[in-house]
């Protein structure tokens, strides 16, 4: 079977997106120091950055697992590791990202979770990375002075904006299921029967997660998402110094994971163009102007990229792009 058009669709925009922001970027951004500095590159390192790109990625991958393991679901760290995968590249290819956590809740499906479960595993670790990462907050913002910089003021604004809503919108189809299914046409009564039966087991799982005795796994779950944001964090100061900068390495770190927990959900896919943007407003002041281009198109490569082509290779390899029969919506 072919793929869906609509993700080769989002492919070719991906790429072609990504394609001209770098050419924007480094027509801006490059000279001739641009060009001795190259010399200065150090590919040791950036083969370094690319284990911790994978140990970052994989240890998301053992916290899914784990939180699995909490609700009485053994699935392993590399089934773990693939729903990232497949995430990070529907991610790349929708905007608003609205298709990675579906299929990564399918694929949890698979491995014998009810959906609800699956979408509880889901939501807790979004949550657990919010509860390790708004209480950085404050000591990013000192370091990278939020009052006198207007893109972390942004930034802070548009993740309280997304934070809230997203808040917002869990608790009110967790806590009042009924609103959500009054939005579904009156017709379509096996999509209402559906979606009653996966609420009622997402409200049972949260339940279950909230009540959770086993204290040594969920303090294991913890620790291995402080590993995951320590492990991303440390990208970009490595990235600058495997450019032959000497950065401010907390200022680098901060900027980033500011960044990333800010831009979760933006319009286009993949945040490209925005992501771009905001990754060169923040390290204006850490890295040279004439190095900010390459050194943004290294980070997304780093931080995003790279996930999203194996990603790719996980969606096709598996030929997830065939949407089960039993997913498919009524027609009118």
């Amino acid at each position: 079977m072919k793929p869906d058009k609509r993700i080769k669709r989002g492919i070719q925009i991906a790429i072609l997106s990504f394609t001209l922001v770098s050419i924007v970027l480094l027509v801006l951004t490059i000279d001739k120091r641009t060009f001795e500095n190259l010399e200065r590159f150090n590919p040791e390192l950036f083969l370094l950055i690319v284990v911790i790109w994978f140990l970052y990625r994989f240890a998301d991958g053992v916290g899914i697992s784990l939180i699995a393991r909490l609700l009485g679901h053994r699935i392993s760290s590399i089934k773990g590791f693939e729903v990232v995968l497949v995430g990070l590249f529907l991610s790349a290819v929708t905007p608003f990202q609205v298709s990675g956590i579906p299929m990564q809740i399918y694929l949890l499906h698979e491995e014998g979770m009810d959906f609800g479960r699956a979408t509880a595993v889901m939501m807790a670790r979004g949550v657990i990375y919010y509860l390790i990462m708004i209480p950085l907050m404050p000591f990013i913002f000192v370091t990278l002075g939020i009052s006198s910089n207007f893109i972390v003021k942004l930034l802070l604004g548009y993740l309280v904006l997304t934070g809230s809503t997203a808040v917002a919108l869990y608790i009110l189809f967790v806590r009042r299921p009924d609103v959500l299914l009054k939005l579904v046409p009156s017709r379509w009564q096996k999509v209402k029967s559906f979606l009653f039966t996966e609420l009622r087991n997402l409200q049972e799982g949260i339940k279950v997660l909230l009540d959770a005795r086993d204290i040594s796994g969920t303090i294991l779950v913890f620790l291995v998402y402080m590993i995951s944001v320590l492990l991303l964090a440390s990208i970009a100061p490595l990235t600058l110094y495997g450019m032959g900068f000497n950065p401010h390495p907390l200022k680098a770190a901060s900027a980033l994971i500011l960044m990333y927990s800010s831009l979760l959900y933006t319009p286009t896919p993949g945040g490209v163009g925005i992501a771009e943007t905001v990754a060169t407003a923040l390290y204006s002041n850490i890295c040279p102007k004439y190095a900010i281009g390459v050194f943004v198109i290294l980070l997304r490569l780093f931080t995003f990229y790279i996930g999203a082509i194996l990603g790719g290779i996980t969606f096709f390899r598996k030929s997830l792009y065939i949407v089960p029969e039993y997913c498919d919506l009524p027609s009118d």
